[in-house]
């Protein structure tokens, strides 16, 4: 078939592609595991499902937060088991985590030595023809010397973990160490490895006593212990609160730490491999998937609530780690409920079942990342298996490598679970509004609020005055504050107003020797400020317009004392003339934020910042002062009141 230009179908305009939400995000990066855990389970009940899809309530959201906090703790302790650590070491570790820090530590040091030289001859594949001559077609090749140089190689690296500072030998642990060497071979007399000795080669440490500090040492296995302390001020979201952002630095801390040994072995360590003699270097065969390793965090939710009676026991033959109900503390006080004037009343509600994860279900979990952590070591031992052992890319640097990597991504997993839940009550505040809440949607709720706050005599009003000499003039022009937030156009900034304040004249200096003194309608304002975090902050600008025939002095200063005013800029607004003047604020500390921040200092530097702060404190009442030209004027010729004031006659 054939088509004309005309008839053929119009091109669809680009479609603007759209942003994909965070929540969106975790769901289908989450479908995979879940997955997985719909295998775990049982098919007889209820499966958990991610927090967005199930009806909660806020106290499950905190729940599903300890949840997963108590998972990465024991899933962080079965992977360094298989870094090494057994159980009475790790009970030595807990008990110095009481009273000191405790730091987990990888050392490698490198050794080169020089062992021989060789010489041999090698042919050149190329050959030379010549044909003709006397003898006919002649063959020749080209030979040549060849010398080498060997070497040898060894290494060494240990994890360790050191109490403190690490004092005393009995302040250390060792974990995992590990030792090898390897024929090298070179073209040139210069060491292969840069340097002849590396000592260290590499030395990374991390801080282990969060992890260690939410362990339970009992009689029988590990039991990790985890809560959000709700009552404490600090405590905002189940994301932002001090026991989660603490847990969340350790595991971004463990996540950097890992990811530099683990850079170390493969793109350090592992490559002088390559540096052996080509036929004596035999290759790894294919390398298993480190997504058969089951990764037990998930912000996760039950549709339902379920039997909490039973606790599954620990894995026969794995690491002892054992999640409890009495430490998921799933028993939370009652939520708030509504009496009878629609007041919150604390611990009122009735009592409803949790529905975070279960603890037996969360040692399913457990046991399933053990028995995955040994289906691919089993795997990885088969493809290593013609690697000779003292290599330094052996099945103990696979190994390594594999359980490093699985401590990022359980980390990884963590962060993110926690960030998703944060998100999800970000996304349904939204959804209740019904839209995304701006600095200028904030102002006017803060308007709106103040409405009903304070009552009419003191409630906000914007800054904007009429320039008149009495109520039964004219105005001379206006004076306000505008306050841009936006590309919007400007609007006048509310502030709190006291008019009348104080009926005693002031002055104002024009030289060394004149004062000017002066009285009239004073007020004061006082504004609040607020601004969103990555917000464009709001500009100020103080404006002044003259009416046609009109004119007045626009002096800005601060107030000095009570009866002194100190102008700093003065300019005349005349006849439809408009003066716009840039205010640029500036934050000085708080009256707390100072105390804390001179008590370390020397008595003089306190008294110097004191002295100082006195100074900022006493230039900070910004003051204008608007005069009249017309009536000064009148007074100086000495003709009648009104008599320069120009009078419109309405026909």
């Amino acid at each position: 078939a054939s088509f004309c230009p005309s008839e053929l179908p119009p091109t669809p305009p680009p479609q603007a592609k759209r942003k994909m939400d965070p929540t969106d995000m975790m769901e289908a990066k989450m479908k995979k595991a879940l997955d997985r855990v719909n295998q775990v389970l049982e098919v007889t009940r209820a499966h958990p499902q991610l927090c967005g899809k199930v009806d909660h309530v806020h106290r499950d959201l905190y729940s599903a937060v300890e949840a997963s906090s108590q998972a990465l703790v024991a899933s962080q302790v079965i992977a360094l088991s298989a870094l090494g650590l057994t159980p009475e070491p790790l009970r030595q570790l807990i008990d110095w985590s009481k009273t000191s820090t405790v730091t987990l530590r990888f050392v490698a040091e490198e050794r080169t030595s020089f062992l021989r030289e060789e010489s041999h001859d090698e042919e050149d594949p190329t050959k030379r023809v010549t044909e003709g001559g006397v003898f006919g077609t002649v063959t020749s090749t080209i030979v040549r010397k060849i010398t080498e140089y060997f070497w040898k190689f060894s290494f060494t690296y240990r994890i360790e973990a050191f109490r403190g500072v690490g004092r005393e030998p009995s302040d250390f642990l060792e974990i995992r160490s590990r030792s090898g060497d390897m024929e090298l071979v070179s073209r040139s007399k210069t060491c292969p490895t840069g340097a002849e000795i590396k000592a260290p080669a590499a030395t990374f440490t991390h801080d282990v006593s969060w992890l260690l500090r939410h362990l339970v040492a009992a009689d029988g296995p590990f039991l990790p212990s985890f809560t959000i302390d709700r009552s404490d001020e600090a405590c905002r979201t189940p994301r932002r609160n001090p026991q989660i952002l603490a847990a969340h630095d350790a595991a971004a801390e463990l996540c950097g730490w890992t990811s530099n040994v683990e850079a170390y072995i493969e793109r350090d360590l592992s490559t002088k491999y390559d540096l052996g003699r080509a036929r004596e270097r035999p290759k790894v065969q294919s390398k298993p998937d480190l997504d058969l390793v089951f990764e037990p965090i998930f912000p996760v939710l039950y549709p339902e609530p379920q039997d909490r009676s039973t606790t599954s026991p620990a894995a026969p033959g794995g690491f002892p780690v054992l999640v409890t109900e009495e430490q998921l503390g799933n028993e939370a006080p009652a939520e708030e409920a509504a009496d009878a004037s629609g007041a919150l009343v604390p611990g009122t509600a009735q009592q409803q079942p949790s529905l975070a994860l279960t603890a037996g279900d969360m040692n399913l979990f457990l046991d399933e990342q053990q028995r995955g952590l040994a289906k691919v070591n089993e795997q990885l031992q088969a493809a290593y298996a013609t690697i000779p052992t003292g290599a330094p890319c052996s099945i103990h640097e696979a190994q390594l490598c594999m359980v490093l990597q699985h401590l990022q991504r359980l980390c990884t997993r963590y962060m993110e679970s926690v960030q998703y839940v944060e998100d999800l009550l970000r996304k349904q505040l939204i959804a209740a509004i019904g839209k995304e809440v701006t600095p200028v949607e904030f102002a006017e709720y803060v308007k709106f609020h103040n409405s009903k706050l304070f009552a009419p005599e003191y409630r906000p009003r914007p800054f904007c005055y009429a320039v008149r000499r009495s109520p039964s003039h004219s105005p001379e022009g206006t004076l306000s504050i505008l306050e841009k937030l936006t590309s919007d156009m400007p609007q006048p900034m509310d502030t709190v107003v006291a008019a009348g304040v104080g009926d005693q004249p002031m002055q104002f200096p024009i030289s060394a020797a004149v004062n000017v003194t002066f009285r009239g309608d004073c007020f004061v304002h006082a504004s609040m400020q607020h601004s969103f975090t990555g917000s464009q902050t709001r500009s100020l600008s103080l404006v002044a317009k003259a009416r046609q025939f009109s004119s007045m002095i626009v002096m800005v200063g601060r107030i000095g004392s009570a009866t002194t005013f100190e102008p700093k800029y003065a300019a005349i607004v005349q006849n439809q003339d408009e003066l716009t003047i840039p205010l640029k604020l500036s934050t000085i500390p708080t009256s707390k934020e100072f105390k804390d921040a001179i008590s370390s200092l020397s008595p003089e530097q306190q008294s110097f910042a004191k002295a100082f702060r006195s100074m900022q404190l006493a230039s900070t009442l910004f003051g204008i002062l608007v005069i009249q030209i017309k009536p000064q004027l009148e007074r100086v010729l000495c003709v009648p009141e009104n008599s320069l004031t120009k009078e419109i006659q309405l026909t």
